[in-house]
């Protein structure tokens, strides 16, 4: 069986997603929900997608819900899984949590878990086979550990789950949450700055195979956009194009290194700092920041060779008279330029997580809220 599916998230009082046979579009599969280890139930995936059929895996008929009891979510890191014979779905790289009127849960927290309990057999030919390699991504704090791609030269990327496209409701969850986001800034009277930074991959598609590039005008990022553009406030900064441009003074991603290097992360601030409103956000000067003597790359991927990255030895560390304080959420991917943007403004609060929490942003008492994701 040529088994794919996602675990889109939990959406009110159900467990959300779609699997398939590949090999036999026309059949449909019993999916067992899990929660925590306790099975929620079974159900047939035969529930219409719109999304799937844009995609051309035939009538699209291949969606689940199951059933579950929403006060079993609380907050904290909650481990989902949905089950087709022995093999488990992976939870989809930007899952959704909403409540039953359709509001972001932020407060809690998804990850896959394996398949447990007796298996219980697929409707479809060869129920029970192999899984495929998209279901055998580890999970830690519901981020997928991809496997490494090699590229030319030594270079090395986390691509394999970051090139499966999404589907359409995850880009309009996407879209709806960075402009719920721009609604609660409005509502207090403050700035909302959505930020994307694009993938290793995407920047440095020339040293992959190519079979392994993606095109750039197709990733989530644009497609985001895009539907944000009927937005009356909401919108997107993609940082695509000034880090490309930022090439021309180094790397902006080590080698073999998962995050940004230095001079990749002061090119992503001073291109989010020259987008804020206000006389008094102008970035530190290019000239203030010196480099160090060369320094093994903290996050380096699986390799022989040692990769290396000149250290920061010198960053502004004052902020400008009558700056305002700011609250700058990721999702554990820009932690230099976190640090960075620390720098310019009086007082900085920097949280790591997914989706940006509305209580803590009201308790934060800052001026600006910058959100930052990558883009894959």
């Amino acid at each position: 069986m040529a088994l794919r599916g996602y675990i889109d998230g939990v959406i009110g009082d159900r467990l959300v997603g779609w699997a398939l046979d590949d090999g036999a579009l026309g059949s449909r599969l019993r999916v067992r929900g899990e929660l925590d280890g306790v099975v929620l139930g079974t159900v047939e995936a035969s529930e219409p997608r719109r999304d799937l059929v844009t995609a051309g895996f035939g009538d699209g008929r291949h969606g689940f819900r199951i059933a579950l009891d929403p006060g079993l979510l609380t907050p904290g890191l909650h481990r989902v899984a949905a089950i087709v014979g022995a093999e488990a779905m992976p939870l989809a790289r930007d899952w959704i949590v909403r409540d039953g009127e359709d509001r972001p849960v932020e407060s809690v927290q998804l990850a896959a878990a394996p398949a447990t309990g007796a298996a219980e057999t697929a409707h479809g030919p060869d129920a029970g086979g192999p899984a495929p390699a998209q279901a055998d991504a580890a999970q830690t704090d519901g981020r997928a550990l991809e496997t490494v791609a090699m590229g030319v030269a030594g270079w090395r990327f986390d691509i394999s789950a970051g090139v499966a496209a999404r589907s359409h409701a995850q880009l309009d969850a996407e879209a709806a949450a960075i402009e719920e986001f721009h609604a609660l800034a409005d509502a207090l009277g403050i700035v909302a700055h959505a930020v994307v930074v694009p993938a290793k991959h995407v920047l440095y598609a020339e040293h992959l195979s190519p079979e392994q590039r993606t095109d750039p005008g197709r990733r989530p990022a644009r497609a985001v956009a895009a539907r944000l553009r009927a937005s009356d406030g909401a919108s997107v900064h993609d940082l695509y194009d000034a880090l490309q441009d930022a090439r021309a003074h180094g790397r902006v991603y080590p080698r073999a290194g998962r995050a940004l290097t230095w001079v990749g992360a002061i090119h992503a601030y001073r291109a989010i700092v020259k987008a804020l409103p206000g006389p008094a956000l102008r970035p530190h000067s290019l000239d203030g920041f010196d480099f160090g003597p060369l320094t093994p790359v903290p996050d380096a991927l699986d390799g022989e060779e040692a990769d290396t990255e000149p250290s920061l030895a010198v960053a502004p560390s004052a902020a400008a008279a009558g700056a305002p304080p700011a609250l700058v959420v990721h999702d554990g991917t820009a932690g230099r330029i976190a640090e960075l943007l620390r720098t310019q403004f009086g007082g900085c609060r920097v949280v790591v997580a997914e989706r940006v929490d509305p209580q803590l942003v009201r308790r934060a008492g800052a001026d600006i809220v910058i959100w930052i994701r990558e883009d894959r």
